[in-house]
């Protein structure tokens, strides 16, 4: 099982990740990216950090994304797929439909966090206020819209504990 967490940029989607990774029977990956680290991200925990040349050349890429100015995100299949576990994933729309063209099942929690607090939060992370609108810009097209046919728990507000136990009773449906 696939448990996607799709939400724009600060909504929570990492943090949500590495506490489900400390429950029993999840997996989770260091998906590949271009973009620059963080402050307090440790190469192949969070990310794991290439260069956009190296992501280029890699043909073991199955999922990727753009979120602007050649910052990529990538999986790579063989990381998502074939687990005992469920292997969380952060896949955008198009990364989702991918799964659903390869007919591979997946469940999406939608963070649908409002936009004033995503900003407040990626300004608090350290982005720089050019970055932090450009991402607003680019989820706000992004998430005008989406269709696909997997099961959508969409997620508005909560603690973590409390988030976590809807998640958990939603993989179970």
């Amino acid at each position: 099982m696939i448990l996607n967490l799709l939400g724009g940029g600060g909504s929570g989607k990492t943090t949500l990740k590495f506490f489900l990774k400390k429950e029993e029977g999840f997996y989770t990956f260091a998906p590949l990216t271009t973009r620059e680290k963080r402050s307090g991200e440790i190469d192949e925990v969070h990310y794991r950090f290439v260069t956009l040349e190296e992501f280029k050349e890699d043909k073991s890429i199955l999922l990727t994304r753009n979120v602007g100015k050649n910052r990529l995100y990538g999986n790579r299949k063989k990381d998502i797929v074939n687990h005992k576990s469920t292997t969380i994933t952060t896949l955008d729309i198009n990364g989702i439909k991918e799964l659903e063209r390869l007919e591979i099942p997946v469940k999406v929690v939608f963070l649908d966090i409002s936009e004033n607090e995503r900003k407040r939060r990626m300004l608090s992370r350290g982005d720089f206020i050019e970055k932090v609108e450009e991402r607003l810009g680019i989820d706000r097209f992004a998430f005008q819209e989406f269709d696909f046919q997997y099961p959508i728990l969409k997620i508005q507000e909560g603690d973590i504990e409390e988030i976590v136990k809807k998640i958990k009773k939603f993989l179970n449906e």
